[in-house]
């Protein structure tokens, strides 16, 4: 019994250092800058807030909000970029490792991004940018009204809806 007693401390102890990794995920919500930084989370941009990511790294999804505003510079995002109702996304020499998704929102630029899953833009309004990309999933688009430019893109799967044969 003694015995038992004095293993307790021990064995709670390193069930509490086996569940840290989960706890010290730093998921941030940005409303400003960040720079040089890794988030070992999500990254989420608050309604009506404005975040600027430079050289950083995103280990998980990127989650834009009403009225929000992105400025993604030269980083990686492990996960997803999605955007619902967001007021402007920059994405600029960004490595995407998951799924882009725009929807219902005034538009932005999307320039020299490497995309490995899909990209969708559904009912956005204003004008969007989408130049020098590769995307490794399909394209599609529909529902949008805006005023785009689109060129030297590669899309290694499907072009569907409103971006059939964009090139």
């Amino acid at each position: 019994m003694t015995r038992l007693r004095a293993l307790l401390p021990t064995t709670l102890s390193l069930s509490a250092a086996l569940a840290l990794p989960t706890a010290l995920a730093d998921s941030v919500n940005c409303a400003g800058n960040l720079n040089s930084r890794t988030v070992r989370g999500d990254l989420q941009v608050r309604p009506g807030a404005t975040c600027t990511v430079l050289n950083s790294r995103i280990e998980g999804d990127v989650e834009l909000g009403r009225g929000a505003r992105l400025v993604l510079r030269n980083s990686t995002v492990t996960g997803d970029v999605e955007g619902k109702e967001y007021a402007q996304a920059s994405i600029l020499g960004t490595l995407i490792q998951g799924d882009l998704s725009l929807e219902r929102g005034q538009g932005g630029q999307l320039r020299n991004n490497r995309v490995r899953g899909d990209v969708e833009f559904e009912d956005n309004r204003g004008r969007m940018a989408f130049a020098a990309n590769a995307v490794g999933g399909d394209l599609e688009c529909a529902g949008n009204r805006w005023t785009y430019s689109f060129y030297n893109n590669s899309v290694s799967g499907r072009q569907q809806g409103q971006c059939v044969n964009w090139k």
